[in-house]
């Protein structure tokens, strides 16, 4: 619009709340499009994340493999106490017995196991705070939303009855003026 209409408070008033409209439109899609922008980055993130966990995983389960296999060498009388996916307790007979440092190499692959764990949870961890951050972030979007919405609202009455009200009180005179100088230059042209 080159030039705000300031010949009539009604157009000002519908145009007023047609502006109303379109920015309650434009900051509706782009809370949208940048929640769904944060969404999609945290879904690739998340995927990431899992394909490093489940390779943590893969690594610990060949660490307890590793061990397990260094157990049944029946050094030191090896034995195992208690295995998961995740951990490995293990009991020695003989204290202080290490034939060819097999001891110490399942010591290392059990802090190994310990470091892998550490990082699968603080990923885990890392995932959740951002998941979290995301929720959080679309509550607040909605209640800009709801906020937003009464814009929306009062543009749609202030065009409806600036439009209305221009058209009844000014707009249909300035026709019918418009039509009767039509008519009398018309006639004045026939004469």
């Amino acid at each position: 619009i080159p030039k705000l209409p300031t010949d009539n408070l009604y157009k000002f008033i519908s145009l007023f709340g047609l502006t109303l409209i379109v920015s309650y439109l434009f900051l509706g899609y782009n809370n949208e499009s940048e929640l769904q922008k944060e969404t999609n980055n945290l879904k690739y993130e998340v995927d990431l994340i899992s394909f490093e966990i489940e390779s943590a995983n893969n690594e610990r389960k060949e660490y307890i493999k590793n061990i397990a296999e260094l157990c049944d060498t029946e050094v030191c009388d090896c034995r195992i106490i208690k295995k998961s996916n995740y951990n490995i307790q293990l009991s020695f007979k003989e204290k202080g017995c290490d034939s060819n440092g097999i001891i110490d190499e399942i010591i290392k692959l059990q802090d190994l196991i310990k470091i892998d764990s550490r990082k699968v949870y603080s990923k885990i961890d890392t995932i959740t705070a951002k998941e979290n951050l995301i929720a959080r972030k679309k509550e607040i979007y909605i209640l800009q939303e709801n906020k937003i919405f009464v814009f929306f609202i009062v543009g749609i009455t202030m065009a409806i009855i600036g439009f209305l009200m221009w058209y009844f009180k000014v707009q249909k005179y300035e026709d019918l003026i418009l039509k009767k100088q039509s008519e009398d230059l018309k006639n004045d042209i026939e004469k």
